[in-house]
């Protein structure tokens, strides 16, 4: 969280805490994001992402799969609750 939220610019963020706080928000952790405040992040976890890329290049096209394996995990929000 303090990667995310704190003062150290993100191209002085280690490449491995970058690119684990990338991850953790791609998966939807709310500790670390709170579903409100995601968008309020978004630019910051971009400059991680591209902080991590720089030593795991495959690191946004992970960030890609695990973003679309969560929202196809997501319920739909269209359907009939079961009950």
């Amino acid at each position: 969280r303090q990667v995310l939220d704190g003062p150290v610019p993100a191209a002085e963020v280690s490449e491995r805490e970058a690119a684990v706080v990338v991850l953790a928000a791609a998966a939807g952790l709310r500790t670390l994001v709170p579903g409100g405040l995601r968008g309020h992040h978004g630019r910051r976890i971009e400059e991680l992402t591209e902080r991590g890329a720089a030593d795991f290049p495959a690191l946004r096209e992970v960030v890609q799969e695990l973003r679309k394996a969560v929202n196809d995990a997501a319920p739909d929000a269209s359907a009939p609750a079961a009950g």
